[in-house]
């Protein structure tokens, strides 16, 4: 962190006592992205907690963050208690949340849980499993479940892994979920919830327990635009990246990425977006490619479903203000009501629009209390 001047003991030395005290905004932050698969995710929650941070992101430093020795044995338990192998020099030797990732799965002993992901355990009532938005981010359940009631237990769903097949429609990825819920809880009531273009696949979800004749009584949807209502169906993978990297970034810096051109390969594409700034330099461009590629493929099929009328408890719990792309400019409500006129839908207006509803510290409180009372 940055002060004027260091402070002098009398004797001309560093008076340490007389050091600011560092608040978290005084914490270096490497630009945010969303972790990636089981492992990242597992680390993700374990930062969150044990740095007192609302969000982790796949590239940020543990103590750059605020880490230090002893936390760091705290994190070698935490992460063993998930039956993952990680030493302390792990840990020191690759301090990027992402590194740290791909060194514990290097690990001759690697043996991730499969299955659903605790965020949070323990709790009197039943889980709330919440599923990834559409670009693949479970981190919003984690900022989330700080500010839920302690009594509610909490998971995450996570997607196939990258180089799995991809799914043939939404009604195949909500199947694959099934025994991923069962095996946390084997019996209903369930209660199932997602962000934006993943409350999509949630929907899917429940209509697979509910055909399997088991009880839901709880779907949230966190501003979920109706399949219909999704953009870019009739368009390429790469002028969905585009938008994507344009929507990521100000208004005022969004002019420069007008030269990206969607008629360059993806893997170019992303190059060029390394280089003006707008993605993470140290992203592994295969690897990233693939990413793109399987977020665009479930946008596609997410846009292709179509839900079945329900008898279930659904809240919508819809953005106040409405952004520009990647989602579009219509009523979130109106739009399911436009597919299923008679489904019985709470609808519950939240501050802030799609993305700050969720990033902004105030709105995502007013978004927890309002989901906590929901699940009562």
């Amino acid at each position: 962190m940055l002060i004027e001047r260091l402070p002098l003991t009398p004797n001309g030395k560093l008076d340490r006592r007389a050091l600011p005290v560092a608040e978290g905004e005084a914490f270096a932050h490497a630009a945010y992205e969303a972790p990636q698969g089981e492992t990242e995710t597992i680390l993700t929650a374990i930062w969150s907690g044990l740095l007192g941070l609302e969000q982790v992101g796949r590239h940020d430093n543990f103590f750059a963050l605020g880490g230090h020795s002893l936390m760091a044995v705290q994190l070698m338990q935490k992460v063993r208690s998930y039956g993952l192998e990680c030493s302390l020099t792990d840990i020191f030797e690759h301090p990027r949340l992402a590194n740290l990732a791909t060194q514990i799965a290097q690990s001759p002993v690697f043996n991730p849980q499969i299955g659903a992901i605790m965020v949070r355990a323990g709790g009197t009532e039943p889980p709330v499993f919440f599923v990834p938005s559409g670009l693949a981010d479970y981190s919003y359940a984690i900022s989330l479940a700080q500010q839920i009631r302690a009594s509610c237990p909490i998971h995450v769903l996570p997607w196939s892994a990258i180089d799995d097949p991809l799914p043939h429609s939404m009604e195949d990825m909500a199947e694959k979920m099934i025994p991923l819920i069962q095996t946390i809880q084997p019996e209903g009531p369930y209660r199932i919830a997602g962000y934006s273009s993943g409350g999509i696949l949630a929907y899917a979800i429940v209509h697979a327990l509910m055909c399997k004749e088991a009880s839901v009584e709880f779907l949230g949807f966190i501003d979920v635009p109706a399949p219909h209502k999704l953009p870019y169906k009739n368009q390429g993978v790469e002028n969905y990246f585009i938008e994507h990297v344009k929507a990521s970034t100000s208004e005022a810096e969004r002019h420069q990425f007008d030269v990206l051109n969607e008629d360059d390969e993806l893997a170019e594409l992303i190059k060029k977006a390394q280089r003006l700034g707008g993605y993470d330099l140290n992203a592994d461009l295969s690897l990233e490619t693939v990413k793109w590629q399987t977020i665009y493929h479930f946008s596609q099929i997410a846009g292709a479903y179509k839900p079945s009328p329900l008898q279930v408890n659904l809240h919508h719990f819809y953005a106040t203000d409405r952004e520009r792309p990647p989602l579009p400019q219509v009523d979130m409500v109106g739009g399911w009501r436009e597919l299923l006129p008679d489904l019985a839908m709470r609808s519950v207006s939240i501050p802030g629009g799609h993305v700050s509803m969720m990033e902004n510290v105030s709105n995502r409180k007013h978004l927890a209390d309002a989901l906590s009372r929901a699940l009562l």
